[in-house]
């Protein structure tokens, strides 16, 4: 239910900063709403295609199957291609898939969409909602069905798409850093227990909202949230001005070259290359570190997700370098050091846009020396 005015009166779940479990779902503010405009304009079904389809459901860990893949464009410029789980069996079933996320991704401010490179849905997932790289968002229709009927799901992808867009450039700038210290506190529980992966998405979505859209959450809250991330507000303001409009023209996405790749048969992921196949991977910050080996705990050690995420989850919080990190891991899952930094080389472009194959043994040296140069340092 989404705080109704009522006789001039909001009937809200009364919360101040902390008290706000996560952006989202803990919240009664509807943060963006049904009429608000959206810059959506074509869906094109390019064809049933192999791609890269991550899933962190446990038992799901084969990256690579077909897919139903569409194009969706926008007034703006921006593109998005979309890859709907060949378990919808039908082109016309995958569609209708397609179509509930097209009008909520054409509502992003396009400084946000514009990062939004790939979107990938999974049939199923009720309790899961997503998880985000560079350019890709993840995620699940049976969670999508749960926040459309909470009025949720625009402001789920307004969340995912933060981690898709603004994350790398963004979560741990010095700008950034400095807003959080500046500010001191938190806006939800979410973010501070995650303050390096989640706290931009978790603001992101209160300042968005606050600079743009103010009316929408009750004078009272609105003065709690201002008074604990004031520098964060402003950081997000830099982002999205107030005096400019959120949607703006940006250079067209060449989608026909795009379209022309997936469809040769020597080009399976095609989908997924980018012209620049540069992927710089930072192991020595605990929360990129940490991802990796997430993946290598899940795919090469078959780990159980729930252990690995609550290991993870806690080790992220106390670890302050890398090198914390991976000691930590070492005596959580009795690996030997040298097996650790081999699957570290292994998964450490698991999440990038490019084939990982095709990443050199040259490459994989440098990445051996860079990680021995850190440990060392530190």
């Amino acid at each position: 239910m989404k705080c109704p005015l009522v006789s001039n009166t909001w009937f809200c779940v009364s919360a101040s900063g902390q008290d706000y479990k996560n952006s989202v779902v803990s919240t009664d503010f509807d943060f963006i709403i049904e009429s608000d405009p959206s810059t959506f304009e074509s869906l094109a079904y390019v064809g049933k295609l192999d791609s890269e389809m991550p899933d962190k459901r446990q038992g799901h860990d084969q990256l690579i199957h077909p897919a139903f893949v569409f194009v969706a464009e926008f007034s703006d410029g921006c593109a998005v291609q979309l890859a709907i789980d060949q378990a919808f069996e039908s082109e016309e079933t995958a569609t209708a898939e397609a179509k509930r996320y097209v009008q909520p991704l054409g509502k992003l401010p396009t400084s946000l969409r514009s990062g939004v490179k790939r979107v990938v849905i999974h049939k199923g997932g009720r309790d899961t909602t997503a998880f985000s790289d560079v350019g890709l968002m993840v995620l699940y229709s049976d969670n999508a069905t749960k926040r459309i009927s909470n009025h949720d799901l625009e402001e789920t992808v307004f969340h995912e798409s933060v981690h898709a867009s603004w994350d790398k450039k963004h979560a741990k700038s010095e700008g950034w850093k400095r807003a959080q210290a500046q500010d001191g506190k938190f806006v939800t529980l979410y973010g501070k227990r995650k303050p390096e992966r989640e706290d931009l998405a978790e603001s992101a979505l209160f300042a968005y909202t606050l600079i743009h859209h103010p009316e929408r959450i009750p004078a009272d809250e609105a003065k709690k949230i201002k008074s604990a991330i004031p520098a964060r507000i402003r950081f997000v303001e830099e982002l999205l001005p107030v005096d400019k409009p959120i949607f703006y023209a940006v250079e067209k996405r060449d989608i026909e070259s795009a379209d022309a790749k997936l469809k040769k048969p020597d080009q399976k992921n095609a989908l997924n290359a980018t012209s620049d196949s540069e992927c710089k991977v930072d192991i020595s910050s605990p929360g990129q570190l940490g991802d990796i080996i997430s993946n290598a705990l899940l795919q090469e050690l078959n780990k159980d997700e729930a252990a690995v995420r609550k290991f993870l989850d806690s080790a992220q919080t106390k670890a302050t370098t890398a090198e914390e990190l991976f000691q930590m891991t070492l005596v959580e899952f009795t690996i030997n050091e040298q097996e650790l930094k081999s699957m570290i080389t292994k998964y450490l472009h698991c999440n990038c846009e490019h084939d990982s194959d095709s990443k050199s043994d040259e490459d994989a040296k440098q990445v051996i020396a860079a990680w021995k140069a850190t440990t060392d340092k530190d």
